[in-house]
């Protein structure tokens, strides 16, 4: 309900809103802070509230996403923001599966990568979804995300974790 008018007179063009648009909606810390969970050592548990918290953020940020999207082609500014949400949001998933996983790791699997392929799963579902409405290949929901850690626990762990 604001005039446009007052919008570019307090941001001057359309690439600083969205600047503004996307420092807001993507704070870090705050995401960070949204996506707090509590680990209680039940594997399974842990990363379904982990993956589901992770779900229901991007969801509710999906009119933003989609913006993105669909800008991000023609806007450096955009291009740029949105390059550097992955890579944080590697980093914060990492750090958040070392919490959870921890020592039950096998020896012979990189828990980088591992964690690239859980959040690659997650992320191309929620990304699909945002820019067509749902996703056309596999739609996650519940049971699927449960069937997804079971399977991505049975490759990461060792066996007398399983």
């Amino acid at each position: 309900d604001i005039n446009e008018l007052t919008l570019f007179r307090i941001f001057g063009n359309k690439e600083s809103l969205l600047d503004a648009v996307i420092d807001y909606e993507f704070d870090m810390d705050g995401l960070k802070n949204s996506v707090a969970i509590d680990v209680t050592g039940d594997l399974e548990k842990d990363l379904f509230q982990l993956l589901s918290t992770m779900r229901s953020l991007l969801r509710s940020r999906s009119r933003v996403f989609g913006l993105m999207m669909r800008e991000i082609s023609e806007n450096e500014i955009i291009r740029n923001k949105l390059s550097s949400f992955p890579v944080l949001m590697k980093a914060f998933i990492l750090e958040k599966l070392k919490n959870i996983i921890g020592s039950r790791l096998r020896d012979d699997i990189d828990l980088e990568t591992a964690g690239v392929f859980l959040a690659s799963y997650y992320l191309r579902s929620e990304i699909m979804t945002i820019m067509m409405g749902k996703d056309p290949f596999h739609e996650l929901n519940d049971q699927r995300m449960k069937e997804s850690i079971l399977i991505f626990l049975n490759g990461c762990l060792r066996r007398d974790e399983i």
